[in-house]
Protein backbone atom coordinates (compact mmCIF):
# COMPACT_ATOMS: atom_id res chain seq x y z
CA UNK A 1 0.00 0.00 0.00
CA UNK A 2 0.83 3.52 -0.65
CA UNK A 3 2.52 5.23 2.02
CA UNK A 4 0.43 8.38 1.66
CA UNK A 5 -2.68 6.67 1.35
CA UNK A 6 -1.47 4.57 4.24
CA UNK A 7 -1.34 7.86 6.23
CA UNK A 8 -4.45 9.31 4.96
CA UNK A 9 -6.51 6.09 5.67
CA UNK A 10 -5.07 5.98 9.29
CA UNK A 11 -6.20 9.89 9.87
CA UNK A 12 -9.75 8.85 8.60
CA UNK A 13 -10.00 5.88 11.23
CA UNK A 14 -8.40 7.88 13.58
CA UNK A 15 -11.51 10.62 12.94
CA UNK A 16 -13.95 8.12 13.26
CA UNK A 17 -12.56 6.61 16.24
CA UNK A 18 -11.90 10.39 17.93
CA UNK A 19 -16.12 11.28 16.95
CA UNK A 20 -16.28 8.28 19.30
CA UNK A 21 -13.94 9.24 22.00
CA UNK A 22 -15.04 12.51 22.24
CA UNK A 23 -19.11 11.47 22.71
CA UNK A 24 -17.77 9.21 25.73
CA UNK A 25 -15.79 12.15 26.72
CA UNK A 26 -18.62 14.80 26.20
CA UNK A 27 -21.63 12.63 27.71
CA UNK A 28 -19.68 11.05 30.94
CA UNK A 29 -16.58 12.72 31.34
CA UNK A 30 -17.77 16.32 31.11
CA UNK A 31 -21.05 15.99 33.21
CA UNK A 32 -18.69 14.43 35.98
CA UNK A 33 -16.69 17.33 35.67
CA UNK A 34 -19.40 20.17 35.54
CA UNK A 35 -21.16 18.01 38.78
CA UNK A 36 -17.65 17.92 40.47
CA UNK A 37 -17.22 21.81 39.92
CA UNK A 38 -20.48 22.20 41.14
CA UNK A 39 -20.06 20.44 44.29
CA UNK A 40 -16.39 21.83 44.87
CA UNK A 41 -17.26 25.50 43.79
CA UNK A 42 -21.28 25.76 44.10
CA UNK A 43 -20.97 26.92 40.70
CA UNK A 44 -23.09 24.91 37.61
CA UNK A 45 -20.87 25.50 34.65
CA UNK A 46 -22.50 24.56 31.33
CA UNK A 47 -20.09 22.82 28.96
CA UNK A 48 -21.51 23.23 25.22
CA UNK A 49 -19.71 22.09 22.13
CA UNK A 50 -21.23 23.66 18.98
CA UNK A 51 -21.30 21.57 15.84
CA UNK A 52 -18.11 23.25 14.67
CA UNK A 53 -15.98 22.43 18.20
CA UNK A 54 -16.96 19.29 16.87
CA UNK A 55 -16.03 18.60 13.63
CA UNK A 56 -12.48 20.78 14.62
CA UNK A 57 -11.86 17.67 16.95
CA UNK A 58 -13.13 15.05 15.04
CA UNK A 59 -11.35 15.93 11.84
CA UNK A 60 -8.26 17.05 13.25
CA UNK A 61 -6.56 13.50 12.55
CA UNK A 62 -7.54 13.55 8.97
CA UNK A 63 -5.91 17.10 8.57
CA UNK A 64 -3.05 16.29 10.30
CA UNK A 65 -3.02 13.37 7.81
CA UNK A 66 -3.10 15.44 4.95
CA UNK A 67 -0.17 18.12 6.54
CA UNK A 68 1.87 14.88 6.74
CA UNK A 69 1.52 14.32 3.37
CA UNK A 70 1.52 17.33 1.64
CA UNK A 71 4.49 17.85 3.67
CA UNK A 72 6.23 14.82 2.01
CA UNK A 73 6.38 13.20 5.33
CA UNK A 74 6.00 9.42 4.33
CA UNK A 75 6.34 7.89 8.39
CA UNK A 76 4.01 6.96 10.30
CA UNK A 77 5.27 6.90 13.24
CA UNK A 78 6.00 10.63 13.64
CA UNK A 79 2.45 11.08 12.76
CA UNK A 80 0.99 9.18 15.68
CA UNK A 81 3.60 11.48 17.37
CA UNK A 82 2.12 14.28 16.23
CA UNK A 83 -1.37 13.48 16.94
CA UNK A 84 -0.30 12.95 20.70
CA UNK A 85 1.09 15.88 21.20
CA UNK A 86 -1.66 18.05 19.28
CA UNK A 87 -4.16 15.89 21.05
CA UNK A 88 -2.77 16.62 24.45
CA UNK A 89 -2.38 20.23 23.45
CA UNK A 90 -5.83 20.64 22.51
CA UNK A 91 -7.00 19.03 26.20
CA UNK A 92 -4.67 21.06 28.18
CA UNK A 93 -6.45 24.55 26.28
CA UNK A 94 -10.47 22.81 27.02
CA UNK A 95 -9.38 22.21 30.53
CA UNK A 96 -7.75 25.96 30.45
CA UNK A 97 -10.96 27.11 29.10
CA UNK A 98 -12.60 25.13 32.12
CA UNK A 99 -10.69 26.91 34.52
CA UNK A 100 -11.07 30.46 33.15
CA UNK A 101 -14.85 29.61 33.06
CA UNK A 102 -14.92 28.44 36.74
CA UNK A 103 -13.10 31.88 37.86
CA UNK A 104 -14.71 34.23 35.11
CA UNK A 105 -18.07 33.28 33.79
CA UNK A 106 -21.01 34.83 35.23
CA UNK A 107 -25.10 35.06 34.37
CA UNK A 108 -25.34 38.48 34.28
CA UNK A 109 -26.94 38.99 36.86
CA UNK A 110 -30.50 37.80 35.12
CA UNK A 111 -33.37 37.23 37.51
CA UNK A 112 -34.78 34.22 36.06
CA UNK A 113 -31.20 32.29 36.28
CA UNK A 114 -30.05 31.63 39.47
CA UNK A 115 -26.99 32.73 40.91
CA UNK A 116 -25.03 29.41 41.11
CA UNK A 117 -26.18 28.80 37.05
CA UNK A 118 -22.82 30.17 35.10
CA UNK A 119 -22.86 29.60 31.15
CA UNK A 120 -20.12 31.01 28.62
CA UNK A 121 -20.16 34.47 27.35
CA UNK A 122 -20.38 34.19 23.84
CA UNK A 123 -21.18 31.56 21.44
CA UNK A 124 -18.36 30.21 20.60
CA UNK A 125 -16.53 30.31 23.64
CA UNK A 126 -15.48 26.21 23.19
CA UNK A 127 -14.47 26.74 20.01
CA UNK A 128 -12.05 29.54 20.32
CA UNK A 129 -9.89 27.44 23.33
CA UNK A 130 -10.22 24.07 20.78
CA UNK A 131 -9.09 26.04 17.25
CA UNK A 132 -6.30 27.81 19.30
CA UNK A 133 -5.32 24.49 20.31
CA UNK A 134 -4.76 23.16 17.01
CA UNK A 135 -2.77 26.22 15.31
CA UNK A 136 -0.51 26.40 18.01
CA UNK A 137 0.28 23.13 18.48
CA UNK A 138 -0.04 22.29 14.22
CA UNK A 139 2.25 25.22 13.51
CA UNK A 140 5.05 24.76 15.97
CA UNK A 141 5.01 21.04 14.85
CA UNK A 142 5.76 21.82 11.60
CA UNK A 143 7.52 24.76 12.09
CA UNK A 144 10.03 22.90 13.86
CA UNK A 145 9.88 19.75 11.45
CA UNK A 146 10.91 22.67 8.56
CA UNK A 147 13.54 24.20 10.55
CA UNK A 148 14.91 20.65 11.53
CA UNK A 149 15.21 19.84 7.63
CA UNK A 150 16.76 22.73 6.85
CA UNK A 151 19.68 22.53 9.01
CA UNK A 152 20.10 19.06 7.98
CA UNK A 153 19.92 20.22 3.86
CA UNK A 154 22.78 22.42 5.43
CA UNK A 155 24.99 20.10 7.05
CA UNK A 156 24.58 17.88 3.81
CA UNK A 157 25.95 21.08 1.67
CA UNK A 158 28.56 21.46 4.13
CA UNK A 159 29.67 18.30 3.83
Amino acid sequence: MNKNLKIISLGVLLSIASFGILLLLYFYVFTKLEDLTLLITKKYIVFNLSSIDQGLISLSPLIIALIHVFASDKEIKPYFKNIFWISLSIITLILFGFIVAVLTWTNDGDPIIPEYYKYQPFKYYWTLFIGFGLIVSISYFYKLKTKMISIKHRLKKSN
